[in-house]
């Protein structure tokens, strides 16, 4: 049975304009529907203006309380302000040594400006100072920790001026908070709950929970919730921040018993977040048992980190103040006059844009705040957001849209409920961007400008309700003024299809979406189920190093100035000449990990958390679902799911905590000490994990065996020559080969890329004989080349191992606690994809791969299923390997758009691996004559 188009239309467009629960305009009043839950965010220190950093927490906190409101919660936000402690005493001290002015009035400044410039004067005064103490304390240390001394005693001109301080600041917070639309229902001072921690701490002294050390400091032993001891009083009474943040809550909570507190932080906070509530559920407070932390990534600076104490922060209000400035020009004549002409218009649309660039990367990853990638890259889609606007609320009607061209647009609207449901579980308001994006592509596609009132007024509300939960408000005068066209927008096909659709999002298709980023003529999606960017998680064990130069990253071997390039990482990072003094000849894996994560978090084309359920192929086109979320169509699907672990049929029923496979090593986390182990595989991976179990990381194993079927423990072949097979130009000739001979080929080509690297072999070996002869540890090991594993069988005590001699033929049972399959990887696409897969054409069992890494199928002849990683047999041993990432990404994206964007032919090589003549045959004969 399938709806009709009138039918779906009418419905969708009832249940919108109808205004039911899940389409409904937030209520930013309070009201006393649902449960109150406490929303802490922004949290600043009173001694300094707010940041960059400060503003993305505010978006967060603001966006998901909205949402927490949406799901039929009452949000009670709240500011905690940390105004005092040792950092406010340096501002403090500024202020009283070095004067500048009387007041912010005087020194024309606002409050908190006036106060951040003594923090970063006593910090420059303060650098390269000499220790005076045993402390490595200054003489301005010394001095801020003499104000806090006499502040905690209660000294009654210090305490005015310190209160004149916090007052200046939070005068100026207000006028920031005003700006960026962030309302608070209550503010919760640390200085406030001091008198009461203090009383709490002394009881805990009394009864234990609390211990005083030989200097006088309180502390809390959190050793055994795995974190350490946490001081909550110096020697010389003052309180540490744990004790503040603790009075703040008990303040907060006694005057708003609540059932749940949520608190919005930086990452660099989780740990000291986890420490503070043990220390709460250890003391026995109330509301300890139901607080959430919900920690994002940081914000930083193409040149760095941002510290305020140093002068480098960019503050919020000189952001923007210079995104107001310069949207004029940036964006002339693209505005209404009106805007411009009104400072305030103009201010809503800087916050605006700001808002829609840092919420548009995934809570949990970091932002490198760029102005060219803010107004290159996210103005053009904040600018035909505006044009949809636009043209929803003009609505002509000089034509009549078909219904049936307005079903992807209302399969989206319909999905909005759903949507705002995943972000508010997710705590990410991302998904909602995504959602405007999707419903201004449609829109566009769709032509609902022109025609069909009913479903442009309710993609209209969504839109604002959207834009409403996102916190994001636009001025008023958004009509037929804006021009209908907005440059620099990227083209959007009919049918809401994308040029490429890539499923999957691990290090192929990362460098196909890093590669189509910059280009304008390309729009791409991909799709990723895990919930941010995973590489080998499982099987990233301690010094695992690359085995391919750092070079052949995700872009640069096809275009090295490109912005997502491994350099950049580094010099972005700050790390670019550390990095180069390391002698980087194999670099860390982790670090690799690092560079994709970066770079993923970078990019606006990828959907993490999505995994993709459904792909249909239709008339001509390929749709792609996420349950009952329709994701978008395309002509161009490029599969890179990645390869499954390869396990024995025998070992499958045992899979778990005693028997995995490598890539679950570190996710099933197997203690080695004092067990029997056994690893089987003589690979890289299988290594690695034999190195992991010698580390002794927690203790040996009590047992030890290492078992391959080759005739030993070999060697990578990583001589040069060996290396020109992964060129571009190997790949030419080896997909010109029959089948058998490429098969046979492999075969022999095998140690180029499944061999071990020769220094981990020789760090075993040197362990091992570390071992035996002087560390005292002596492991009964058993290294076994020429065995196969035949079975495993579960018993009460062990796991029973079948193995074969493949020399003698003997077969024995031996018995361990712990099995490692070091056994690799093999092709297999997900069952989203059986529609597709039904369709590919395969010899021998495997799907026919063309040159440019498209498939032979029978699907409709304008669409083309391309392949990532799943071609090894026909184009040859790089294509699993790192080497060649970046030029098949490059052949894909060529091959789709039909002209050569990225060169994929120039690199020489020594190698012939065709004879030639030198010769032609003309010159040739004429010689002869």
């Amino acid at each position: 049975m399938r709806l009709s188009a009138a039918f779906f239309s009418n419905a969708v467009a009832d249940a919108v304009l109808s205004r039911k629960p899940g389409y409904a305009p937030i209520a930013h009043e309070h009201d006393a529907r649902g449960d109150r839950v406490i929303v802490s965010f922004s949290n600043p220190n009173a001694n300094k203006p707010l940041h960059l950093g400060h503003l993305r927490n505010n978006f967060l906190g603001m966006a998901i309380a909205n949402l927490l409101a949406a799901q039929g919660l009452h949000p009670y936000r709240v500011e905690r302000l940390s105004d005092w402690g040792i950092h406010l005493c340096h501002a403090l001290l500024g202020i009283l040594t070095w004067p500048e002015g009387d007041s912010p009035e005087a020194a024309g400044l606002k409050g908190d400006h006036f106060v951040g410039r003594h923090l970063v004067r006593f910090h420059q005064a303060n650098h390269g100072e000499p220790a005076e103490d045993s402390d490595d304390a200054t003489p301005l240390e010394r001095q801020a920790r003499e104000l806090l001394v006499r502040l905690d005693a209660g000294d009654p001109p210090l305490q005015a001026a310190h209160d004149r301080m916090t007052q200046w600041v939070r005068n100026g917070f207000r006028e920031t908070y005003e700006r960026i639309g962030t309302l608070f229902d209550d503010h919760v001072r640390e200085a406030d709950g001091l008198i009461g921690v203090r009383a709490l701490l002394a009881q805990a002294v009394i009864d234990g929970t609390c211990q005083r050390r030989a200097d006088g400091s309180v502390f809390i032993d959190l050793t055994n919730a795995g974190l350490w001891d946490v001081t909550l009083l110096r020697g010389d009474g003052t309180a540490t921040v744990y004790a503040q943040q603790l009075g703040a809550m008990l303040s907060l909570w006694e005057r708003m018993p609540v059932q749940r507190t949520v608190v919005v932080f930086g990452r660099d906070w989780e740990e000291p977040f986890k420490a503070t509530c043990a220390l709460f559920a250890r003391l026995g407070l109330p509301g300890a048992a139901d607080i959430e932390g919900i920690s994002h990534g940081m914000v930083g600076m193409p040149d760095g980190r941002m510290r305020s104490r140093y002068g480098n922060a960019v503050t919020a209000d000189g952001l923007l103040d210079t995104v107001r400035t310069d949207l004029v020009a940036r964006w002339p004549g693209r505005l209404p006059a009106s805007w411009f002409e009104d400072q305030s218009a103009r201010e809503q649309v800087a916050v605006g844009l700001v808002k829609y660039y840092l919420l548009r990367v995934e809570r949990s990853k970091d932002v490198v705040y760029d102005e060219e990638q803010l107004w290159d890259g996210v103005l053009p889609r904040f600018a035909a957001l505006v044009r949809t606007l636009t043209m929803l609320a003009s609505r002509p009607r000089q034509r009549q849209v078909p219904d049936a061209d307005l079903r992807p647009l209302l399969q989206v609207l319909d999905a909005f409920p759903e949507t705002v449901r995943r972000a508010s579980d997710r705590r990410d308001p991302v998904l909602l961007v995504r959602f405007v994006d999707d419903v201004c592509r449609h829109v566009a596609a769709s032509g609902v400008e022109l025609g069909s009132p009913r479903v442009a007024e309710a993609a209209l509300l969504v839109l604002r309700r959207a834009l409403d939960l996102l916190g994001i408000d636009l001025p008023s005068g958004i009509t037929e003024e804006v021009g209908p066209q907005l440059v620099g927008t990227r083209p959007t096909l009919s049918g809401a299809t994308y040029d490429i659709v890539g499923i999957g999002a691990g290090p192929s298709n990362l460098s196909l979406a890093a590669l189509a980023d910059p280009l304008a003529e390309v729009s791409t999606r991909f799709f990723e189920s895990s919930p941010d960017f995973q590489w080998h998680p499982g099987l990233m064990v301690k010094d695992a190093r690359l085995q391919i130069a750092f070079l052949k990253d995700l872009v640069t071997p096809v275009d090295p100035t490109n912005p997502h390039s491994f350099l950049n990482f580094l010099a972005t990072t700050g790390r670019l000449y550390r990095f180069l003094m390391t002698n980087p000849e194999r670099i860390p894996r982790m670090e690799y990990s690092q560079y994709f994560r970066w770079v993923a978090s970078r990019l606006p084309n990828i959907e993490f958390g999505c995994p993709v359920t459904n792909v249909t192929v239709e008339a001509t086109a390929i749709a792609l679902y996420s349950g009952n979320r329709f994701l978008g169509r395309t002509n161009n699907l490029v599969m890179g799911t990645g390869k499954a672990p390869k396990v024995p049929e025998f070992a499958k029923p045992l899979l778990g905590s005693r028997v995995m496979h490598s890539s679950s090593l570190l996710d099933v986390a197997p203690a080695g000490a004092g067990r029997r182990v056994l690893v089987v595989g003589g690979g890289q991976s299988g290594a690695e994990v034999v190195r992991h179990f010698l580390s002794g990381d927690g203790g040996l194993p009590a047992r030890l065996a290492w078992v391959t079927s080759r005739l030993g423990f070999l060697p990578m072949d990583d001589s040069p020559f060996s290396n020109e097979w992964f060129n571009p130009r190997y790949v030419a000739h080896f997909v010109s080969l029959s089948a058998a001979r490429r098969a046979e080929v492999l075969a022999n080509q095998m140690l180029a890329s499944d061999g071990i690297s020769e220094e981990l072999l020789e760090e075993i070996y040197r362990r091992l004989y570390e071992l035996d002869y002087f560390e005292g540890r002596p492991l009964d090991y058993m290294l076994v080349p020429a065995s196969r594993l035949l079975d495993l069988r579960d018993s009460d005590r062990d796991v029973l191992a079948t193995l074969r001699s493949e020399e003698t033929g003997e077969v024995q049972d031996l018995g361990f606690d712990v099995v490692v399959l070091c056994t690799g990887y093999e092709d297999r696409l997900p069952d989203a994809l059986t529609a597709v897969d039904a369709r590919l054409h395969r010899e021998d069992d495997r799907i026919v791969v063309r040159p440019d890494y498209s498939v032979a199928w029978d699907g409709p002849s304008n669409c083309r299923v391309f392949v990532q990683n799943m071609a090894k047999h026909s184009h040859g041993i790089a294509d699993p390997n790192l080497s060649l990432t970046a030029w098949r990404s490059a052949v894909i994206l060529n091959a789709v758009v039909g002209t050569e964007i990225y060169g994929t032919a120039r690199d020489d090589v020594t190698t012939t691996w065709r004879p030639q003549r030198t010769v032609d045959a003309e010159t040739e004969a004429g010689t002869s004559s």
